[in-house]
């Protein structure tokens, strides 16, 4: 009822979905970047490997970061997150928040195995 706008884009490519890059342009095309002359110069947060960073806000019951990752392809492995910010600790949880691990730091680099089809949620202090 009433009126409704939507958007598409075909991205002809060379092999799968995976090889073609699909998933960063399909990213990129539902999030389009917006100009602002305020905050900062460089990314806050950067993931080395297959694991793609969904989402980062404030924890439900504290003053810790939250980030919450999944990975896409099916595959197992490891990825490394780097934030622009010092921390002290990083915990893996559950969705809800509760309980966890400690998860593995690398020169100031978080470690984060994952198996095919994870969500990863880490609790960042």
């Amino acid at each position: 009822m009433g009126e409704h706008e939507f958007s598409y884009a075909l991205m002809p490519h060379a092999g799968g979905w995976r090889e073609g890059g699909v998933l960063r342009e399909a990213a990129v095309f539902n999030s389009p970047l917006r100009w602002t002359t305020d905050g900062p110069a460089s990314s806050f947060a950067t993931v080395d490997g297959d694991l793609v960073l969904e989402t980062i806000k404030r924890a439900e019951r504290s003053d810790a970061l939250v980030l919450r990752l999944y990975e896409p392809y099916g595959g197992r492995g490891e990825s490394r997150v780097a934030l622009a910010e010092p921390f002290t600790s990083v915990r893996r949880t559950n969705l809800l928040e509760e309980g966890g691990e400690e998860v593995a730091i690398e020169d100031g680099v978080i470690v984060v195995p994952y198996r095919p089809h994870e969500v990863i949620t880490l609790v960042v202090e």
